[in-house]
């Protein structure tokens, strides 16, 4: 009987020892992942691929290949790589280096754009500087306190102050 528990044993603990390895491997087969950081910067060295990628103040760094989209939010995006995709920074920098590759467009609102003479987009290059995104939104601030002020002189205009040593009636 101890010699069938232990083989039994022996199986089961082979069995999980596989299920255990499996999501090891798997995860070690997804190069092409999709990453989303949230203050914490994100780098595919030389070698390594990637998919999308989304950066929330933070920056990404691309010396290897993202397959996907690059968006930076408060970010700068450094290439020195390959991006099958499109670049997109907003309220950051992007920095494409000495042969640099993006398959894509590359959009810069409020931030710059750093092109080295040898590095080539295959898309359309678009750059907004910081005050051209800024302009916009003052304007839509001013319109709106233009418009509280309106409705405030509106609803107060028919209101008369009282007269020194006169009494309200009380209804």
């Amino acid at each position: 009987m101890p010699t069938r528990i232990r083989a039994i044993a022996c199986r089961v603990l082979t069995a999980l020892i596989v299920l255990l390895a499996l999501p090891i491997a798997a995860s070690a087969q997804k190069s092409d992942e999709d990453r989303v950081e949230f203050g914490h910067n994100i780098i595919v060295e030389s070698g390594q691929t990637s998919g999308d990628i989304s950066c929330f103040n933070c920056s990404v760094y691309v010396r290897g290949r993202a397959n996907g989209d690059i968006v930076a939010f408060g970010g700068r995006v450094d290439v020195e790589g390959s991006v099958k995709g499109d670049v997109v920074a907003f309220w950051g920098t992007v920095r494409l280096e000495d042969q640099a590759q993006i398959g894509g467009d590359v959009v810069v609102l409020g931030g710059t754009l750093r092109r080295a003479a040898t590095a080539a987009i295959h898309g359309d290059t678009v750059a907004f500087g910081r005050i051209w995104v800024l302009v916009p939104v003052v304007l839509l601030v001013v319109i709106f306190w233009l418009i509280i002020a309106l409705i405030v002189w509106l609803a107060t205009r028919n209101r008369r102050a009282p007269v020194p040593g006169q009494t309200v009636r009380q209804l």
